[in-house]
């Protein structure tokens, strides 16, 4: 079997501006549109992030970058303690074409 090591999981990449966005907007369009599926929310939400006026973008960029800063500290810890995080490999699943 695989061995299991104690280290935690690594920190976990911060959110972009649009999706910081995203979770203050997502219970209110949700609301606004109940019978709406999560992919119609996001692109409604979407939409409402091309009309944000510069300085409320300005906020969530900020945020954003609050929360690299964070995670570049955290990761700086974490490596110290344990190292760097394996990467995790995604595989791939081949598609054998017919031709």
């Amino acid at each position: 079997g695989k061995v299991k090591d104690d280290k935690p999981a690594p920190p976990k990449r911060p959110l972009s501006a649009f999706f910081l966005f995203k979770q203050h907007n997502y219970d209110q369009v949700k609301k606004e549109n109940p019978n709406a599926k999560i992919t119609e929310l996001t692109s409604m939400i979407a939409e409402k992030w091309k009309h944000v006026t510069e300085k409320e973008k300005k906020k969530y960029e900020g945020l954003q970058q609050e929360a690299k800063a964070k995670y570049e500290k955290d990761m700086q810890a974490y490596e110290k303690k344990y190292g760097k995080p394996e990467k995790v490999k995604k595989i791939k699943k081949s598609k054998k074409g017919s031709k």
